[in-house]
């Protein structure tokens, strides 16, 4: 008789919890609806502090912080209360799914659209600040969502605009090291042949041995060697060139050298004078 008396008591309390954590959640709903956000939130985190697997709060926080009335909403926090949600529901029986429905609206297409939802706003809030570290921390936070592979494209075009405007040789290796996946490595490989075409012609257009050899060091086996050999002895010659000497027939052979192999280049119509 004790222990009946006993079952019936823990089935009433059991009955007590259920209902009263009910009427807590239905609280915190209305409370959301008319957008008395703290009071909702601080319900929805005691019920969870008392009993962790409590879906319609853990939603009810995701609608809360993707809501932009709240001053405070953050998607972060929304997409991780919904990914909670959306990972354990499917495993409910279909009595609590019903439960869930009627009661808060919880159901696989609110789940879905409401992660929808975080999504796009996060997204657009990401790309909007034009900020590549707050796009990198969307590309991290929302790593497995479909969103990410738009996120990843934006940085990457992002940082693109960004090498143009520096225009430097480093500034685009730098992108090839950190992003060789990226669509617009081809174009950046051409635009750092082309500027150090165009660091080379100054080198040489010098008439100095000392910037070529600079260049060499600096990228090593970039010019054909036999380009590199004939513009090496070309400078050389020009460093043994001084116009301000008196012109003689000993140095004839140097000056004839140089003309014949700089001709392209104007220092060699110079040291005709």
């Amino acid at each position: 008789m004790v222990f009946n008396k006993r079952i019936i008591l823990i089935g009433l309390l059991i009955f007590f919890f259920k209902s009263t954590y009910s009427q807590n959640i239905s609280k915190a709903f209305q409370f959301y609806e008319k957008e008395e956000y703290k009071l909702a939130i601080d319900i929805f985190k005691k019920s969870i502090s008392k009993k962790k697997d409590i879906l319609p709060a853990k939603y009810g926080l995701a609608l809360i912080y993707a809501d932009t009335n709240y001053q405070k909403y953050k998607y972060n926090l929304a997409y991780r209360s919904i990914k909670y949600v959306e990972k354990r529901f499917y495993k409910l029986p279909e009595s609590d799914k019903l439960t869930y429905s009627s009661n808060y609206g919880l159901t696989d297409l609110s789940i879905n659209k409401l992660e929808s939802q975080i999504l796009d706003g996060a997204f657009i809030e990401a790309c909007n600040s034009e900020s590549v570290e707050i796009i990198d921390e969307f590309i991290k936070v929302y790593k497995d969502s479909v969103a990410n592979k738009k996120a990843v494209q934006f940085r990457n075009e992002l940082v693109f605009q960004n090498c143009l405007g520096q225009n430097d040789i480093s500034v685009y290796q730098d992108f090839l090291k950190k992003y060789p996946e990226a669509q617009q490595t081809d174009s950046v490989k051409k635009i750092i042949e082309n500027l150090i075409a165009v660091e080379y012609e100054k080198c040489v257009a010098s008439g100095e041995l000392e910037p070529i050899l600079g260049f060499n060091e600096k990228y090593p086996k970039y010019i054909d060697a036999k380009i590199l050999k004939a513009d090496m002895e070309n400078a050389f010659l020009a460093d043994k060139l001084d116009l301000d000497e008196t012109f003689s027939l000993g140095m004839f052979a140097i000056y004839e050298t140089y003309i014949k192999n700089a001709a392209p280049v104007e220092l060699a119509f110079v040291a005709l004078q």
